[in-house]
């Protein structure tokens, strides 16, 4: 298997479709297959290197786009390392938050404002991985989107914060997900995935906390990493059992003309695809794995489906209809494909760069929310059709321009 650096100049100029399909063509009879990448990054690549392909990503959220930045790779294959680092050695999360400090006080006559949450999802749950903290501080019921209606009035409990990510209207009205019984201790960090009637996606009991300096942003994070789901397996000590997501929010104003800018960044940390014979998963492991692989299958035909220009079955799992916003419409998505190079894993090592393949086939729409002051119950206009994608991977997979693969 031959991992090409993206040096054809088709790419550039949105035509991957075909390029691949004659790739795949004129593969040779001994197995060896070429598969076209923006940028390879060896086991020995650089954390700063990795964050320097992404920082454009970062970038748009700050102009106003909705932004998506996915590790997805096998079990084992170096995600977590990828997005959250070490405090020695800190990953894209930790760089992208110092990052959006940095531009929120530099940009000259523009007022920013970051905040920030974090959730996994377990066994198809959502949960609130900030909840009862030192530094929970709760927002009210303050809406997480400029564009989006504030959700002062409604009839909340003490308890209850929504959320909602950029293109969706805030509401308590709608149809929710079926909720399992759970203890009392993880009912009071369930996140409800809440549907108005025109299907827009609602965020309930999430909480919210303004980012000001480094020092917040390393609280928050250490703390919503400790609560993350972990266990052990055959393949891998620490493997992380449920999706981790950091949901940031930057709006802005410009402080002559009042023109308002709002973008969201979701920088989420995917549980690895597993296979049970070899991970030895049984009884909750089991369980664990059989939800992870569904909701990454669910994933990867989300992506084929925008290929085709087809309706993707977001609410197929909670992963795809968290991720809606940041997938469909102008949004821009980086998939970092993390990959193993032991030869036993050459079966899973194919799936995740045939998947990253998949994703930098889906066409390009550029679009931004930026625009002139927005009113209490107004709307932005409605996601277009299809997305921006960039793809990457540790082999890693990314594009640039239009359609791109790390």
């Amino acid at each position: 298997m031959l991992l090409c650096p993206n040096e054809i100049p088709e790419i550039l100029l949105g035509r991957a479709s075909s390029i691949l399909k004659s790739l795949k063509s004129t593969t040779n009879a001994e197995g060896f297959k070429c598969f076209i990448f923006d940028k390879v990054f060896g086991p020995d690549a650089q954390q700063q290197a990795v964050y320097r392909e992404v920082d454009d990503s970062i970038i748009s959220c700050v102009d106003g786009f909705n932004v998506c930045i996915m590790a997805y790779g096998q079990t084992g294959s170096g995600k977590t390392h990828t997005m959250v680092g070490s405090a020695q050695d800190p990953g894209v999360n930790r760089r992208a938050i110092k990052r959006l400090l940095q531009l929120s006080k530099s940009r000259k006559h523009w007022t920013y404002q970051l905040s920030m949450s974090m959730l996994e999802v377990y066994q198809e749950e959502v949960f609130d991985l900030l909840v009862g903290g030192a530094v929970d501080k709760p927002s009210g019921g303050d809406c997480v989107n400029g564009d989006l209606r504030s959700v002062h009035g409604l009839d909340l409990s003490t308890q209850s914060r929504q959320f909602s990510p950029t293109g969706f209207m805030t509401s308590t009205s709608g149809n929710s997900f079926a909720q399992p019984r759970l203890s009392q201790q993880r009912r009071l960090s369930m996140v409800r995935l809440l549907s108005t009637r025109e299907d827009e996606l609602v965020l309930q009991n999430l909480i919210e906390k303004t980012v000001e300096s480094e020092e917040d942003m390393l609280q928050l994070l250490e703390l919503g990493e400790k609560r993350r789901s972990t266990g052990a397996t055959r393949l891998n000590t620490n493997s992380s059992r449920s999706h981790m997501l950091l949901l940031l929010r930057v709006t802005g104003e410009h402080t002559v003309n009042k023109t308002q800018s709002r973008g969201t960044l979701i920088l989420a940390d995917l549980a690895g695809s597993e296979n049970v014979g070899k991970s030895g998963s049984v009884g909750r492991r089991f369980q664990e794995a059989t939800c992870i692989n569904k909701s990454l299958s669910c994933l990867a035909r989300v992506f084929d489906s925008l290929r085709k220009r087809l309706k993707p079955a977001y609410r197929e799992t909670k992963l795809t209809y968290l991720l809606k916003p940041t997938l469909g419409g102008d949004a821009k998505c980086l998939v970092l494909v993390n990959v193993r190079s032991e030869p036993e894993n050459l079966d899973e090592t194919l799936r995740a760069i045939q998947f990253g393949q998949g994703a930098l086939q889906v066409a390009p729409w550029k679009s931004s929310n930026l625009g002139a002051p927005q009113t209490v119950g107004s709307r932005c206009p409605r996601p277009r059709f299809p997305s921006h994608v960039i793809s990457g991977s540790k082999a890693c997979v990314r594009s640039h321009a239009k359609t791109s693969v790390l």
